[in-house]
């Protein structure tokens, strides 16, 4: 199973008399949230409730819970739920005759093409990975929004002091690659939030400090001209784009002939995935344990996450 990863952060609206969300707010966050998707599954308005996507589909939340996954050195209190990608199908129809093989009754959700997307949520990252089941899993943007959709309302309800941010974690490597080959720069556009939780980064910091929540920049040369490198005044601001935000740069770099060819770098195209397989003996739950731990480590890998975690705060 690979799983994209998002960021989901709740961030203090006043970060000078805010502390930060902590393990305990994200438990409570999904908490609501699946108390939400109960309550819709009951009054039966998944459909109403669910994200659209194109071609009459549409992208719904199902049910989630906690567990705890044990391991020897820590446990990992985590939660699993489901989303669900449907279309809606009131009308089947013979494809040869055109007879009407079905209908829908009134008051019943006829759907089509089912398909389950299993998620796992770390409240100490506070990272969301969903898997993607070969490219079945819709674009970047709907995830993204059907994330925001649900949760948004939830935490301007139950946690009215902080504001909630969800960006798709991309490849830092794929960034850096970029940023080492290339010879120049005709257009550079950031957008990226503050970290929730400590940081050594002076840009975040400074964010955090100053309860800068979204800053968005756009850097570009005249036609004709370039950019030689990225400007230092948005140089931190670009390079923490892959954890807490997104990037777009249009570059110039060498070619086979010895020239230089016009590129494109987006950010959105680089998600970052975590993946493994379940043992044959496995259950479900500690295969996604260890999912989890995966991606707690890739957290503390890329400077994500502190060796000690977040601070729990109640």
């Amino acid at each position: 199973m690979k799983l994209r990863i998002y960021n989901i952060q709740l961030l203090p609206l006043d970060h000078a008399k805010t502390g930060d969300a902590g393990e305990f707010r994200y438990i409570e966050l999904f908490k609501h949230f699946n108390d939400s998707v109960t309550q819709s599954i009951k009054q039966k308005r998944l459909v109403a409730d669910a994200k659209p996507l194109i071609n009459d589909s549409f992208f719904a939340a199902l049910n989630c819970e906690k567990h705890v996954y044990k391991q020897l050195k820590e446990d990992h209190t985590f939660v699993v739920g489901r989303f669900i990608k449907f279309h809606q199908a009131g009308e089947v129809e013979d494809l040869y005759t055109k007879a009407t093989l079905f209908k829908a009754q009134k008051g019943q959700d006829a759907v089509a093409n089912r398909k389950e997307f299993i998620y796992v949520f770390d409240p100490v990252s506070h990272w969301l990975g969903i898997e993607e089941q070969n490219g079945r899993l819709p674009s970047h943007g709907a995830v993204k929004g059907a994330l925001e959709q649900y949760l948004q309302p939830l935490a301007e309800q139950f946690f009215p002091d902080y504001t909630l941010t969800v960006n798709l974690v991309s490849r830092e490597e794929e960034l850096n690659s970029v940023l080492e080959r290339a010879v120049g720069f005709t257009k550079i556009e950031v957008d990226i939030t503050f970290k929730n939780g400590p940081t050594q980064d002076e840009v975040l910091r400074d964010m955090a400090a100053n309860s800068l929540h979204r800053l968005k920049v756009t850097a570009s040369s005249d036609r004709g001209s370039h950019m030689p490198r990225v400007p230092k005044i948005i140089e931190g601001v670009v390079k923490n784009a892959p954890q807490y935000g997104q990037a777009s740069i249009t570059y110039l770099e060498q070619n086979e002939k010895g020239g230089t060819s016009m590129a494109r770098y987006e950010s959105e195209s680089n998600p970052q995935t975590v993946g493994a397989r379940a043992k044959g003996s496995e259950d479900p739950i500690s295969f996604y344990g260890r999912l989890v731990a995966k991606m707690k480590e890739l957290a503390r890998r890329i400077g994500h996450l502190a060796e000690v975690g977040n601070v729990q705060t109640k």
